[in-house]
């Protein structure tokens, strides 16, 4: 159903914008190649000949070229990576983010905490073509072993929890670290959305561009960061700072208490994981969060949330897995600018995998997280699978709908750990922190 997505009026909207139009008439036209783009993510393990080949037996609008490949008129390899050069990656950039965005209903729970929408943002990594081009231009991986074998290009993402679906995505060398990355995918989260994210994303920095966008955080916090208990609540948790690090440093050289450097205030939810037997505790989450009311945020909704970030990851599997054919699998472009294009291809065809999937659910009224993504995408034969991706009329996109942002307007029940145990202390005559649960054995 990617037609339904990128309708022919939609590439050509893209085109123009980019101004990469063909001024002449090219047996390669500028649609064309974005639609083989998409299908050579579709049949990665196919050569370009080959994926011509099934693009064309796919397209119903397509019949010229299908008169040509009769005659043996296919391109050759050569004009392809051509075509695609004369493309560029700008336009499937632009075109992921025309598509990208939330796909969950008011009416999905499970897409919402207390009536924000979840999302997730995490990171990846991906191995590319050892060339010298893309070693100067992405790097590569090291550690005490030395160097990796491939340059690695990041990637990171925010997405819908509910759905796994893309809101936005962003690539960059190895140097870049996730953070700088996630600023610039503020744009794509809505005021009262809350985004969670991993130990790698909490800093002073980030967190106050992410306040400032309007979004609220559940993030784990690592072990070593400092959080001082500067008032207990009465569900346990308690209210504490992430420092500003330029106060920290002045402050503490004048010998400050750490409950006396100023920074940005949060509450802090520490609990642990129990099995359904009893027989095995998880180490302890400690979590900060800017609601700092217990009633809009439970520990038992904040535990559930963050283990719903997991559908991001599961999203980023998707795209290794099920779409490039493996995590040990290489791209196959060999420069930069091609490499970019390759990649965010692949973001527009799962994005459009993820959008057929959410919409059979609604019509079926399943939770889309129960409905298999290899399926949609892998058992219709390759002819059957085009025709069904690339068909004659393209539906309307369904209208997106957008949830009440009132924290009090949805009620969520988590579904995540089988049990989670929150810290939850009397208030300590000295606001010392509460104590952690107690780690696993061995």
């Amino acid at each position: 159903m990617l037609a339904r997505v990128f309708t022919p009026e939609l590439v050509d909207r893209v085109v123009e914008q980019a101004g990469v139009r063909e001024r002449r008439t090219r047996t390669l036209p500028a649609r064309v190649v974005v639609y083989y783009l998409l299908a050579m993510v579709l049949f990665f393990n196919s050569s370009y000949t080959e994926v011509w080949n099934k693009l064309v037996a796919g397209l119903d609008w397509a019949r010229r070229f299908r008169v040509r490949m009769s005659l043996g008129m296919q391109p050759t390899a050569a004009a392809v990576t051509y075509a695609r050069q004369r493309l560029g990656w700008q336009v499937m950039e632009r075109l992921m983010e025309e598509v990208a965005g939330p796909l969950a209903g008011q009416e999905q729970e499970r897409a919402f905490v207390s009536g924000m929408r979840l999302v997730a943002v995490d990171g990846m990594c991906l191995d590319l073509p050892d060339t010298p081009e893309n070693g100067a231009e992405f790097g590569y991986p090291s550690n005490a072993g030395g160097r990796g074998p491939f340059p690695q290009i990041r990637v990171v993402g925010i997405g819908e929890c509910g759905t796994r679906a893309v809101l936005g995505a962003a690539a960059s060398p190895l140097a870049t670290g996730e953070q700088p990355l996630t600023r610039g995918l503020l744009g794509r989260l809505a005021p009262g959305d809350l985004l969670t994210a991993d130990r790698n994303f909490l800093s002073h920095g980030l967190l106050a561009d992410v306040l400032a966008a309007g979004v609220h955080v559940l993030w784990r916090a690592k072990s070593d960061v400092d959080l001082p208990v500067l008032e207990v609540l009465a569900d346990g948790t308690w209210l504490s700072r992430i420092a500003d690090p330029a106060a920290s440093r002045r402050m503490r050289r004048k010998g400050a208490a750490g409950k006396d450097i100023p920074g940005i205030t949060v509450r802090v939810i520490e609990y642990s994981v129990t099995s359904a037997d009893g027989s095995e505790v998880s180490e302890a989450f400690t979590l900060v969060t800017d609601i700092l009311d217990p009633g809009l945020l439970s520990p038992e909704q904040a535990a559930g949330a963050y283990a719903s970030r997991w559908q991001l990851e599961t999203c980023f599997d998707e795209l290794e897995t099920s779409i490039r054919g493996g995590a040990a699998v290489v791209l196959r472009s060999k420069s930069p600018p091609m490499i970019r294009q390759e990649i965010y291809a692949m973001l527009c065809c799962y994005q459009a995998i993820r959008t057929l999937i959410s919409h059979a659910a609604d019509d079926a009224g399943l939770d889309p997280a129960r409905i298999s993504f290899t399926r949609p995408r892998g058992n219709p034969k390759p002819h059957q699978r085009l025709r069904m991706l690339f068909p004659l009329k393209a539906w309307p996109p369904a209208p997106k709908t957008s949830p009440s942002r009132s924290p009090a307007s949805a009620t969520w029940s988590p579904s995540g750990p089988a049990a989670a145990t929150s810290a939850r202390p009397s208030a300590p005559a000295d606001a010392t922190r509460p104590a952690s649960p107690a780690k696993p054995p061995g």
